[in-house]
């Protein structure tokens, strides 16, 4: 795993030396197994996602993903760039703000690429309907 889900501060936090995270595998489906262990279902919810429905026999709405609940990430301890492939957002921005990170414990300088799609709709290679089911 390339992140460590802290449930009590609502942190996704990136582990040492993780330069890119996709957000559809490290974080959406990697939080789902995290769920999974001990008691940690207990926690609210830190995403859901949207999309994935088909539009015709070869293409499909790109996948949304969300940070609920005030759930963020936060970058490792250093200087860096953090690259971040996938279509995340914030639920509720108003109540836990529009940015998705948080700032680094320590005084280090990182910057977040966040990188998007802007095609509303996507070819069925990227993702399928069977791989979109399973994320939910």
């Amino acid at each position: 795993m390339k992140v460590t889900f802290d449930g009590t501060n609502k942190l996704i936090v990136v582990n040492t030396n993780i330069t890119e995270l996709n957000v559809q595998i490290d974080l959406y489906s990697d939080w789902k197994e995290w769920l999974k262990e001990g008691d940690n279902a207990k926690f609210l919810p830190a995403m859901r996602t949207v999309g994935g429905d088909p539009t015709t026999g070869t293409k499909t709405v790109a996948p949304y993903f969300f940070l609920t609940n005030g759930w963020k990430i936060r970058p490792y301890e250093g200087n860096h760039i953090l690259t971040i492939e996938g279509n995340l957002f914030v639920d509720e921005p108003e109540t836990y703000g529009y940015n998705s990170c948080v700032p680094t414990v320590g005084n280090y300088n990182v910057t977040i690429n966040l990188s998007t799609t802007s095609d509303a709709i996507l070819a069925t290679g990227g993702l399928t309907e069977d791989t979109f089911l399973e994320l939910r």
